[in-house]
């Protein structure tokens, strides 16, 4: 795919949407992120939890070993707790850059007419 066939620049306006950090709430970051992380610690959680559910020394809770049922909760609490901390730095950061620079940040996004008898490469 080369710039251009397809017409890659920037200063192109036509059918362009941009979003800036600036502009999005905190909340509406916060939520993309916690999502994010959770779908990112997804693996995580059934590796630990199959893991603890076989009996495997895999999770600890108040230097006990856990198993069963509790190693599956445990591995849960664990999982959406440190997608709450990324969410909340990631969040707080953003919040953060855009005080200090505003719209510095921006997720662009081109639209493109696709005719109905053009062929994609």
């Amino acid at each position: 795919m080369s710039c251009a066939k397809y017409d890659c620049g920037i200063n192109n306006m036509e059918n362009q949407m941009q979003i800036s950090v600036g502009n999005m709430k905190k909340r509406s970051i916060f939520k993309l992120t916690f999502f994010s992380a959770l779908v990112m610690f997804a693996p995580f959680w059934a590796i630990v939890s199959a893991l603890g559910v076989a009996g495997y020394d895999a999770v600890q809770f108040n230097e006990t070993n856990v198993y069963g049922l509790a190693a599956v909760l445990v591995s849960t609490a664990i999982c959406l707790i440190f997608s709450m901390f990324i969410a909340i730095f990631v969040t707080i950061g953003a919040w953060i850059l855009a005080k200090l620079a505003p719209n510095s940040a921006a997720i662009v996004a081109k639209q493109e007419k696709v005719k109905s008898n053009q062929i994609l490469e």
